[in-house]
């Protein structure tokens, strides 16, 4: 609860694949998938209620659940590197650890509570076999996703616990109108 995030779109972003962006429909992505500091908390809020802008959410379990245990073994392996989103890299902000982060593991937690640590823009595979693994993850993507519509003054809140599971909804409340 020490650190808040609060992005809005940038016009001058909108048709790049980052958090800032309107225009373009963002890639399949844990938040801040390249730092230690992921939030524990994703609130998504709408004000203007626009039908026709959907969220997207691929559940672990439909990757876990489409993969033989070999694959899964290969996802628990160090084999991708990452870069840092270009939202966090304006006004020439440079990082410790380098705009290119790992090598990592995209598979994270038991076998009984995974959870993912991907973005499908800046998630690159260091070997041949984890860009295949990469591409399948991506195929999986089209056919498993589900979509939100966020209401008019809706806000949806994850609970992102990073060592226990992936994404869970825990709430659905209206928004209250400023006056």
């Amino acid at each position: 609860g020490r650190l808040f995030q609060d992005i809005i779109p940038n016009q001058n972003m909108e048709t790049f694949q980052t958090s800032l962006s309107s225009g373009v429909e963002l890639e399949l992505h844990t938040e801040q998938a390249f730092s230690n500091l992921r939030p524990d908390i994703l609130s998504l809020a709408c004000l203007r209620g626009d039908h026709s802008a959907l969220t997207y959410i691929l559940p672990v379990q439909a990757i876990v659940e489409n993969m033989c245990e070999e694959e899964l073994a290969i996802l628990r392996k160090p084999l991708w590197k990452i870069g840092v989103d270009l939202s966090f890299k304006l006004n020439g902000n440079e990082f410790l650890e380098g705009d290119i982060r790992g090598p990592f593991s995209i598979l994270r937690g038991s076998s009984e509570h995974p959870y993912l640590v991907f973005d499908q823009d800046l998630t690159i595979g260091i070997t041949e076999e984890a860009e295949k693994m990469k591409n399948k993850i991506e195929k999986m993507i089209i056919k498993n996703f589900e979509e939100i519509a966020i209401k008019q003054l809706e806000h949806i809140e994850y609970v992102m616990e990073h060592d226990i599971e992936v994404v869970e909804s825990v709430a659905k409340n209206d928004l209250v109108k400023a006056a």
